[in-house]
């Protein structure tokens, strides 16, 4: 107000009515994936797995009342992991009794759609059934997906799960080492609820799962911020407009050798500074 960047102040609560809305949620779906977008070129191994996160709500009156422990409601975040960078293409949110097989499919197939093109999927045994790995060969992705000691391998209209049965069974080495890129979902979990709690603030279903988006978007944010050191990559939105004066960095800057998986795009920056 005072720099007279703003006409009018705004409530204290806009950003919980915002999050209230579920217009909403369809443009935080939007923005998860393009803030996981530049990544594309340095991902082809992804890891699905859901974890719990905690509501401020508990369950319902007659447990609160005659039953002493207070137990709170807990949703159910699934996700689709990048094994190298951590990045989150893709999420989901159902209540914390859902199973976690059915969302398999769905991160995969919006990942796909986001331009994301993996080549190996890794997911525990809640993820086993053949309508994943059906879903997984429609987009050419190689499920590593442990059985269990009463499954036969049986087909039964599903090729590929006859495929890594025996993959699994004769080459239990090779698919273990493959397996253990799993943990890295749960690594990117941990992080997550470490740097922005595993707590909810929002009270009602549609608010928690925009909340919830909002802090992928945020983990992506961050993630892309270490890439950039690490990898060498510039987003879209840093690169400098064509028409701007050119931009003078040091000589010790290494400029990026990725540029949202699209190389033949020239940036608007000199590749090295001018003598004085």
């Amino acid at each position: 107000m005072e720099r007279a960047l703003l006409s009018e102040p705004h409530s204290y609560s806009l950003v919980s009515h915002f999050l209230c809305r579920e217009d909403v949620t369809p443009g935080l779906h939007d923005m998860l994936a393009r803030s996981a977008i530049p990544l594309i070129g340095l991902e082809d191994r992804c890891a699905v797995d859901s974890t719990g996160l905690r509501t401020s709500r508990f369950n319902y009156y007659r447990k609160e009342k005659y039953d002493p422990s207070r137990e709170n409601i807990w949703l159910k975040l699934h996700a689709l992991v990048g094994v190298k960078t951590h990045g989150i293409p893709a999420l989901e949110v159902t209540a914390g009794s859902a199973g976690d097989s059915p969302q398999f499919p769905v991160l995969l197939r919006r990942a796909e759609e986001n331009g994301f093109q993996f080549k190996e999927a890794y997911a525990d045994k809640a993820y086993q059934s053949r309508e994943n790995f059906n879903a997984a060969a429609e987009l050419e992705v190689l499920p590593f997906i442990p059985f269990k000691s009463n499954q036969t391998g049986q087909s039964k209209g599903s090729p590929m799960y006859h495929k890594m049965f025996l993959f699994f069974q004769y080459r239990r080495e090779e698919f273990d080492q493959h397996y253990g890129q799993r943990a890295q979902v749960e690594s990117t979990f941990a992080g997550l609820k470490q740097k922005l709690s595993e707590t909810l603030a929002s009270k009602k279903f549609t608010s928690q799962v925009n909340e919830i988006l909002c802090m992928g978007i945020a983990h992506n944010l961050m993630v892309l911020v270490r890439q950039m050191y690490e990898s060498n990559i510039l987003p879209d939105f840093l690169r400098p407009p064509a028409q701007t004066p050119s931009v003078v960095r040091p000589e010790s800057v290494i400029e990026p050798d990725l540029f949202l998986n699209r190389p033949e795009i020239e940036l608007a920056v000199p590749q090295s500074a001018p003598s004085r």
